[in-house]
């Protein structure tokens, strides 16, 4: 399902059919789009709020159990002592009921006590164990949401400006054939998903990650060196694998470490970082379209050294993180 998202790309197509073929205006066409993901953005919310786990309260049903002891509180235990033998029976039974609420209060100091130990020890734990706040504060989280967003922002300059870098290798003469098979090759990034399961199925989630960063250099060079049109075909089929590979091994990796109740926030977060991320757009393309295209290309290849890097840590925590998991089931 996840490795389906790059097949959004075919949008674009259906936008382009709707303006050429139905004389549709573009603003008309943006307008109408936006109406439709603002409500089924609206939707998902909605229901995803609905959403309820199995959730078992330990501390009320604790109280539960206290209040289905026969026998009033000792709060409100009333009698009359009629005589001596009746007197020191009563007095046995407060004694007892005393006891009762002292070992009863130690109980309650006890489980204090190991909260706070808990709380302590939480660092750790494996990820999905702690409270949804330290989920999502917790490095391997954080980690992959920054290079995820990165990916998108490279992603999405790539996407929005291929019609002006081909037009500078001489596309327009080519009547947009390669802008085309740009086009088409977008959406049919989804023909990568078993090379995505054959990947991580064989080298986890890590080796998933580098196929993004190994595809992210091979279509930076090709960009960087080549002018030849043909040869940009090269870039075009280690974009769609890069598509494929980042949103497929991304989002799967996510719900392998965050609890079921906390996954949902986490893609709600990374969509938002990408949103902040996608700012250094703005100057990059004023760059590619008033002077080259050729900086911007060389940032996106650059940094992908860091990445690498990213990933190789993420390796190592992703491998804590299960280490930590198996010490909790056993």
């Amino acid at each position: 399902m996840n490795a389906l998202f790059p097949a959004g790309g075919v949008t674009y197509l259906g936008l382009w059919a709707l303006q050429t073929k139905a004389g549709i205006s573009l603003s008309a066409i943006l307008l109408s789009y936006s109406l439709v993901a603002l409500l089924s953005f609206g939707l998902l919310c909605h229901y995803w709020r609905r959403v309820s786990l199995p959730h078992h309260d330990a501390i009320n049903l604790f109280e539960e159990s206290l209040s289905t002891i026969p026998g009033p509180p000792l709060a409100t235990l009333h009698f009359a002592i009629a005589d001596d033998e009746a007197s020191i029976k009563m007095e046995k039974t407060c004694a007892i009921l005393a006891e009762a609420e002292k070992e009863e209060i130690s109980i309650m100091a006890m489980g204090v006590k190991a909260m706070e130990n808990d709380s302590s020890t939480e660092k750790n734990n494996c990820i999905s164990s702690r409270t949804p706040k330290a989920q999502l504060t917790s490095g391997l989280y954080l980690l992959l949401m920054t290079w995820f967003s990165f990916y998108t922002a490279k992603n999405m300059f790539t996407m929005t400006t291929a019609r002006d870098f081909l037009s500078r290798l001489g596309d327009d003469e080519t009547n947009n054939l390669y802008l085309s098979i740009f086009t088409i090759m977008m959406p049919s990034s989804v023909l990568a998903l078993p090379l995505v399961d054959l990947v991580v199925t064989k080298y986890g989630f890590q080796g998933g990650l580098h196929v993004v960063n190994f595809a992210a250099v091979v279509h930076g060079l090709t960009q960087l060196l080549f002018t030849d049109l043909r040869l940009q075909v090269i870039g075009f089929v280690a974009f769609s694998i890069f598509r494929s590979f980042l949103y497929g091994v991304s989002f799967s990796l996510l719900a392998s470490f965050l609890s079921p109740n906390v996954t949902g926030k986490g893609a709600g977060l990374f969509s938002f970082a990408v949103g902040l991320c996608l700012i250094v757009n703005i100057p990059l393309s004023n760059e590619a379209l008033r002077n080259s295209f050729f900086i911007p290309n060389l940032i996106y290849t650059v940094l992908v050294g860091p990445c690498i890097l990213a990933v190789c840590i993420l390796g190592v925590w992703i491998q804590k993180d299960k280490l930590a998991a198996l010490r909790s089931i056993s």
